[in-house]
């Protein structure tokens, strides 16, 4: 622990159950030490395998060609492999975490090694509710004419993928969102069966505790087979009962 000077000036490290903290405008205070959770649960785990997967394949399995292709697509600061990374992690996690919707054709989702040639469109935002009682995440209204949608016979895999990511809770007062995304649902698009343009997404064995009066985050993406990414539809939601 460290202390500088008898007004206690400047605090760091921890001492006993307590650790030295600033808040904004340099204020100094003492807070609980607490030890951050870490209970690798399955989603954790798909995901961390997915990242390590994407970055392994960088390192190992691509040719300095097709590294070269993606710096040569990555912007402003952007590296060519967090470029790839983006593209890849969430396909990657689509294809091992089996419980998600994407699983009608999991050989699909195929891991993509040359950058896209288009990587951004705009997506139609879908309505999103949140419902404590059922405890789940209502998507419906999904546009099958959004272009990262609508089935298409090009490109690796043939169709699309939609990706929901959700925050978990917090007080409405809060106007700012507070906790990360989770990927909670990835589904194909097109009619590998019926295009669907509205799903649920049971949230309770994902760890998510819904309030009713609390407000949660919920972003909608998707991916084009060859690769490139919608523009993220992003909507504060308020849990209803």
């Amino acid at each position: 622990m460290k202390v500088r000077s008898a007004i206690l000036t400047e605090m760091s490290g921890k001492i006993g159950g307590a650790v030295a903290s600033q808040a904004r405008g340099g204020i100094q205070y003492f807070r609980k030490l607490v030890t951050p959770s870490n209970p690798r649960s399955d989603l954790q785990t798909f995901l961390r395998s997915a990242v390590a997967s994407a970055s392994s394949a960088w390192k190992n399995e691509l040719n300095d060609s097709q590294r070269d292709q993606w710096w040569d697509a990555a912007e402003g600061s952007q590296s060519g492999k967090s470029l790839y990374c983006r593209v890849n992690n969430a396909r990657l996690y689509a294809l091992n975490a089996g419980r998600y919707f994407a699983q009608t054709d999991a050989a699909a989702i195929t891991r993509l090694d040359s950058p896209p040639t288009d990587f951004s469109t705009s997506l139609t935002a879908p309505t999103l509710v949140l419902d404590q009682s059922s405890h789940n995440l209502q998507v419906t209204a999904l546009n099958n004419a959004d272009p990262y949608i609508a089935y298409s016979d090009d490109g690796a895999g043939g169709t699309g993928l939609l990706f929901v990511y959700v925050s978990h809770p917090q007080t409405s007062s809060r106007r700012a969102r507070q906790h990360p995304y989770e990927l909670v649902c990835t589904m194909r698009c097109g009619p590998v069966g019926t295009f669907v343009d509205h799903f649920n997404v049971d949230l309770t064995p994902l760890g998510f505790t819904l309030v009713t009066g609390r407000v949660a985050y919920v972003k909608v993406q998707a991916q084009h087979p060859s690769g490139g990414l919608s523009v993220a539809q992003e909507q504060r939601i308020t849990i209803q009962a």
